[in-house]
């Protein structure tokens, strides 16, 4: 017996790695921010170095670059470099 409001074909929400992936795929050969990555509309403020791994099984080729900014802080960005 099914209990009344339980569905089980109700859409699923997008996962933290599924929202990386998407911007990844989006972006083809674009340096990302690693900020705009760690936000929590796409990656998510605490694992998100861990879903930026998991898309590098999926897509293959991820770079990472940093560099100082003239304040001092060190700016890093993610490209998803397609074939």
């Amino acid at each position: 017996m099914r209990q009344p409001g339980l569905a089980f074909d109700a859409p699923h929400k997008e996962s933290y790695t599924q929202k990386v992936l998407r911007v990844f795929e989006q972006n083809k050969n674009v340096w990302i921010d690693a900020d705009f990555l760690a936000s929590p509309r796409v990656g998510g403020k605490y694992a998100w170095r861990s879903r930026v791994a998991d898309c590098r099984k999926i897509l293959g080729r991820i770079d990472n670059r940093q560099r100082k900014a003239r304040e001092g802080y060190t700016i890093s960005e993610y490209r998803y470099v397609s074939k």
